[in-house]
């Protein structure tokens, strides 16, 4: 079978109230924008120090301009890394841990009294580590949005399927998610006030902090998501690992309804169903 395009993956669900006030009675949402303000933070911080390292080294004007894009090209280059390795692997949780354990060492090693290159060196940690980790955790709530936008640009699974319930629960959860993760900006701007520099411990012991936050919220989401599909396996049978077997483009397959037992439900049922689905399995 070809793979679904976007409309069809789209399919015609109308818009009700009941879809947001689930994004919002969800616990899972507001874990999923505590690890996304704890992946944002760290990141926004390091525009507000990088001058200072910068100007340590000796640089200014152009030049510094000019050493401010290394970091940001690695930044790039492992957020395309991370992205293909963990899509194919279908593992996103592990990726930000990772991601962020990187992070906070660059962070600890700021918190010391190094030379300016080390520093600069921390700037690499801490840009590869946030850069990945903020494309993982919108992938994490978000897939079926990322598979519609991208598959055709670098081939992301065709079978990844709805990440975080049927459409409009997504776009709600998601809108919240962007607005907590957002609002790091404000904390950032305010925990590097100048008479601090150039060592800010208030600052980067803030930004570390918001890492291991960022690490605690994406273990809880991996823990519970790991418990359900065993529990969905255990009761349902086993499925794609992919969720492939809820996408909608099999809503209308007579064979996947009598297999999940939704041989009484209409198209739009058991697409309002999204991750209940008893087919769905989520992303780790």
């Amino acid at each position: 079978m070809a793979p679904p395009t976007c409309e069809e993956s789209w399919a015609p669900l109308p818009f009700s109230w009941r879809q947001v006030r689930k994004a919002f009675g969800a616990w899972k949402t507001y874990i999923y924008a505590l690890m996304y303000i704890g992946t944002t933070q760290p990141l926004y911080s390091l525009a507000l120090f990088t001058p200072t390292i910068i100007k340590e080294l000796g640089y200014s004007n152009a030049n510094a301009n000019f050493l401010s894009v290394p970091p940001y090209f690695f930044g790039f280059l492992t957020t395309l890394l991370v992205a293909i390795v963990s899509d194919r692997l279908l593992q996103r949780g592990i990726f930000i841990i990772g991601e962020m354990l990187s992070v906070i060492v660059g962070y600890a090693i700021l918190l010391t009294n190094v030379s300016s290159g080390i520093k600069y060196f921390v700037l690499f940690l801490c840009v590869g580590g946030c850069n990945p980790c903020i494309a993982t955790a919108i992938t994490l709530i978000g897939n079926k949005l990322v598979h519609c936008l991208l598959y055709s640009l670098i081939c992301i699974s065709p079978s990844l399927s709805r990440g975080y319930g049927p459409v409009y629960t997504r776009a709600a959860a998601m809108g919240f998610f962007f607005s907590v993760g957002n609002s790091a900006g404000l904390i950032s701007s305010n925990v590097y006030p100048s008479g601090a520099a150039p060592r800010y411990f208030r600052g980067h012991g803030i930004a570390l902090a918001f890492s291991f936050l960022a690490i605690v919220c994406v273990s809880i989401l991996m823990v519970s998501n790991l418990r359900e599909n065993a529990r969905r396996d255990r009761v349902y049978g086993v499925a794609a690992p992919d969720g492939s077997d809820a996408h909608p483009h099999k809503v209308l397959i007579p064979d996947q309804k009598a297999t999940w037992g939704l041989e009484g439900l209409s198209e739009l049922q058991i697409i309002e169903l999204g991750d209940r689905h008893p087919g769905f399995r989520y992303v780790l």
